[in-house]
Parts: structure tokens; C-alpha cells; sequence
């Protein structure tokens, strides 16, 4: 205010929003879950916890859940906010296989994960994490479940990560790095007690 400008002249004005932004929640029942986790990302949304329960798809959304609760299509979330799916994971005891993810960092490690029909647990930073741009450049060093090749867990299950910017905990993994670019695969195993 009291500024003169000449005529005709553009005036720019920058307006901050009283409220977040809001974004539609896209309908994911019925698609795999590699297609509703593109559609949540797209959607400005991020993809929270996969649930597994009994049904006769595998990998099928069944329901989306913001909180615990359900929502559907037409419904407004703030941009960010976290949708849980809830998958079908067959009739018989699934299982897949544990991914490596040594030498990754968490948003690669996290996609694995996810891609193995699996969650991100708890993921800790060791003592070597002193500003966030070491938090950007931290590498998996440690997992819980450990990779093997012949190792598999339940659909859903979690992995536990441990992350840091020490080149020498990396170097003592270096054995298991070289497995890092094994593809996840979900196995079936039936009879009692597998």
C-alpha cells in the first residue's frame, strides 16, 4: 500500500491458504496393489501400512483406511495424508520372500518392501546421522528379518531397518550387497505348520 505504479502495470499478490490443501480420495478396491499405491502417490497421498486378510485374490485392494476408518471415493484428504490398505492374501498360508536391503537407502528400501507385499517397521539412524542431509544420504546397514535366499515371511509382515552414513558398518556387509539386486517373489506354502 502507497506505492505508485504506472498504469497498466501487472501487480503480483502471493496468498497463503488458511486451510491445507485438499485432495480427492481415488476408488483402490478392486485394483492390484501396485496400481493403488501409483494412484496414492498421484493422488498426493502416501501409502501407510498393507493389512492382510483371507480372501480368495492376492494383492487386491479390499479396503482403503485413513485412521483405522474406512474411506471411499469422493471423500477429501489433506494432502499427505496416509491411506492403509487392506489386501487380500489368499486362501492358503502366502508367504513371500525376504528382500536384501543392504546398501539401500530408506526410500528405495521402503519401495521393496512394499513391492514384497511387506511393511517398513521401525527404522532407527546410528550415531553417524548428524544433520538431515546425513538422514537423506543414510544406507541400510542392518535388517530384521536378515536377508537369505531361502528366507520368507507372512504377507504383511514387518522388516526392521537400521540406517548410516558410516562407510565402514557398509563395508562389513559388503557380502550380502551383492544380493541387492534380487527381485521379491511370493511364494505359496501349504500344509500344517509351515
Amino acid at each position: 500500500p502507497g506505492f505508485k505504479v504506472k498504469k497498466t502495470r501487472r501487480i503480483a499478490l502471493t496468498i497463503n491458504a488458511f486451510s491445507p490443501e485438499m485432495v480427492a480420495i481415488p476408488n483402490l478396491i478392486g485394483l492390484t496393489k501396485n496400481q493403488a499405491i501409483s494412484q496414492i502417490v498421484g493422488s498426493g497421498l502416501e501409502v501407510g501400512k498393507l493389512n492382510y486378510r483371507p480372501d480368495l485374490s492376492v494383492d487386491f485392494v479390499l479396503d482403503q483406511l485413513h485412521n483405522g476408518k474406512d474411506i471411499s471415493r469422493g471423500d477429501s484428504l489433506q494432502k499427505g495424508s496416509v491411506i492403509d490398505l487392506v489386501l487380500g492374501k489368499g486362501l492358503s498360508n502366502q508367504r513371500t520372500l525376504v528382500p536384501n536391503l543392504i546398501g539401500l537407502n530408506l526410500s528405495s528400501a521402503r519401495n521393496r518392501i512394499l513391492s514384497a507385499s511387506l511393511n517398513l517397521g521401525t527404522f532407527l539412524y546410528d550415531g553417524s546421522i548428524q544433520s538431515a542431509k546425513d538422514t537423506l544420504n543414510a544406507l541400510v546397514f542392518k535388517q530384521s528379518p536378515n536377508f537369505r535366499i531361502d528366507a520368507s515371511l507372512q504377507l504383511g509382515s514387518a522388516i526392521y531397518l537400521w540406517l548410516t552414513v558410516d562407510s565402514i558398518k557398509l563395508k562389513s556387509d559388503s557380502t550380502l550387497i551383492s544380493f541387492s539386486d534380487t527381485i521379491p517373489v511370493t511364494v505359496q506354502i501349504s500344509g500344517v505348520g509351515n
